[in-house]
């Protein structure tokens, strides 16, 4: 007897298996699983004569390798790890199902370390991504991405969208709401960069509109982003313009405001 039959034997006797799962071990470590009763926990003789059981009505036949392609042989030491690790023949075939008919020992421990279920896979491919990598359903996990936000992002437009695009969206807050209230203030098209380029200048919708009602009807994402970074507001802005120093580049507006030259100061100079 190998040692992977006897390590599987020896985790159903323990009851961290059930038969079923044993069933399916040792199809994938190559062993046969006949007789079926050389699967069941030992139990005390009986004093019954033994009935020899009836020979099955048609023979049981191997699925062919067209019909399930072969796995790939286990130790004894895999075998126990997922096991372990809580990987069982469900999750096995679960991710079969999901499409991951071919995952690697270190691939089922990685997934089910990082809490990755099929139906995640499947959300995620009813999301749009219909071959995600094992790493890159690992990255998405962590970083808390649920196929809900992939969707929810693809329906205001946002396309098309990398993993990395959609884990840095997730990462600087970006959500649907500012998407949409962006857009209101003239901002549209944006791409996944600009977006999150404006949330990490802390850039409101709110501050856009004052822009705009201010006159600067035209500003590009790195100028709104500009005078948001040196504190330039829209009073300012309209101050300037009522003192009449107006025409102004973005450039010369930050520049104004760093220097010190405050409204004051021009009221001063024109008296």
């Amino acid at each position: 007897m190998s040692e992977e039959r006897t390590a599987i034997l020896k985790m159903l006797q323990e009851g961290k298996i059930t038969t079923a799962e044993a069933l399916t071990l040792l199809d994938a470590v190559g062993e046969s699983a006949a007789p079926s009763a050389a699967l069941s926990v030992p139990q005390p003789p009986s004093t019954v004569p033994a009935i020899a059981p009836a020979a099955p009505p048609h023979p049981i036949h191997a699925p062919s390798p067209a019909q399930a392609p072969a796995a790939p042989r286990l130790n004894a030491d895999q075998l126990i790890e997922l096991s372990n690790h809580g990987v069982d023949s469900s999750y096995v075939r679960d991710m079969q199902k999901a499409g991951f008919a071919k995952l690697s020992f270190d691939d089922l421990i990685e997934l089910s370390n990082h809490g990755i279920e099929s139906s995640y896979v499947r959300d995620m491919q009813k999301a749009g991504f219909a071959k995600l990598s094992v790493d890159e359903l690992i990255e998405l996990g962590n970083h808390g991405i649920e196929p809900s936000y992939v969707r929810e992002l693809r329906a205001v437009g946002v396309n098309p969208l990398t993993v990395d695009e959609i884990i840095e969206l997730g990462n600087h807050g970006v959500d649907v709401g500012y998407i949409r209230e962006m857009r209101e203030m003239g901002i549209a098209d944006l791409t996944p960069d600009e977006l999150c380029e404006l949330s990490e200048h802390g850039i409101e919708p709110s501050y856009v509109r004052a822009m705009r009602h201010a006159g600067l009807t035209e500003l590009t994402v790195d100028e709104i982003c500009e005078l948001g970074n040196h504190g330039v507001s829209a009073e300012y802005v309209q101050q300037m313009q009522a003192l009449g120093v107006d025409e102004l580049s973005v450039d010369a507006i930050a520049e104004m405001f760093n220097s010190g030259v405050t409204p004051e100061f021009v009221k001063e100079l024109h008296m």
